[in-house]
C-alpha cells in the first residue's frame, strides 16, 4: 500500500481500493492529498508517464466507474493554471463573454498559453475575446480562471 512512499503508483492504489471500498478510496485520496504537499505534482507526473501506453484512461475510467467521488477528487487535482510564456504581452484572459453564463471548454494537446511568432492559435479567440471600455458593466463578461486538465489523450 501507499504508506507516504514518493515512488508508489497513486492511480494503481486508488483502484485497487475503488474496487471493493468506494467510499474508503475517497477516503484514501483525501489522506493522500492532507499528507503530502506534493501529491497532485506527483499524481500529475505518473499520468503523464503513463501517457506513452494510453494506460492512465482506462484506470481513471475504472476508479470514476467504481469510486465516482474519488474519480473526481482526483480529476480536481489534474486542473491546474497553464503555463504563461509571456504574461505582460500575451496574458491569460481574466474577463470573457459566456454564452449563457456556461464554462467553455476546448480539447488541445497544449498546456502552455502563448502566442508565439504570428497570429496566436485559433482556439484562444473562444476564450480571449475583445471587451468594450469598461467591462464589468458589459453583462456578459464575467470574470474566469482557466485552467488545464492534464491528462494526455482525453
Amino acid at each position: 500500500s501507499y504508506h507516504g512512499q514518493p515512488d508508489c503508483d497513486i492511480l494503481a492504489e486508488v483502484k485497487l481500493v475503488a474496487a471493493d471500498h468506494p467510499v474508503d478510496a475517497e477516503t484514501l485520496v483525501n489522506k493522500l492529498v492532507a499528507k503530502d504537499a506534493n501529491f497532485s505534482r506527483r499524481l500529475q507526473e505518473q499520468v503523464m508517464n503513463r501517457s506513452k501506453t494510453r494506460e492512465h484512461r482506462d484506470v481513471l475510467v475504472k476508479i470514476l466507474g467504481a469510486a465516482p467521488a474519488a474519480g473526481a477528487l482526483l480529476l480536481k487535482l489534474l486542473l491546474w493554471s497553464p503555463e504563461v510564456k509571456d504574461p505582460q504581452g500575451y496574458p491569460l484572459p481574466s474577463r470573457a463573454r459566456l454564452p449563457n453564463r456556461k464554462m467553455l471548454c476546448s480539447y488541445q494537446d497544449a498546456t502552455v498559453w502563448e502566442k508565439g511568432q504570428g497570429p496566436a492559435p485559433s482556439w484562444h479567440s473562444n476564450f480571449k475575446t475583445h471587451l468594450p471600455a469598461g467591462p464589468r458593466i458589459y453583462s456578459p463578461a464575467m470574470d474566469v480562471k482557466m485552467k488545464v486538465l492534464f491528462i494526455p489523450g482525453v
